[in-house]
């Protein structure tokens, strides 16, 4: 996760590997957050995350739309 620029979909620094939850509690304080894939001719917007939370009382996320080959397990690791 990273802040990017929206008008280039460059990064504006160095993107790093967040737990599930600390990425929720950012769209709980009012961060948009959407999920960005690299396809051969660059970077691209991908759905938005949405927290969820569970029976369990634990948080999460999830995308807001199901698109085939943008989803969680299409997302870089870094």
């Amino acid at each position: 996760m990273q802040r990017i620029d929206g008008a280039t979909n460059k990064w504006l620094g160095q993107p790093g590997e967040f737990e599930a939850a600390e990425i929720a509690n950012s769209i709980a304080t009012g961060d948009d957050v959407y999920s960005i894939f690299d396809i051969p001719e660059g970077s691209v917007h991908g759905p938005k995350f949405r927290r969820v939370l569970y029976e369990d009382g634990t948080e999460g996320i999830e995308l807001e739309e199901d698109v085939e080959g943008r989803r969680i397990q299409n997302l870089n690791l870094f």
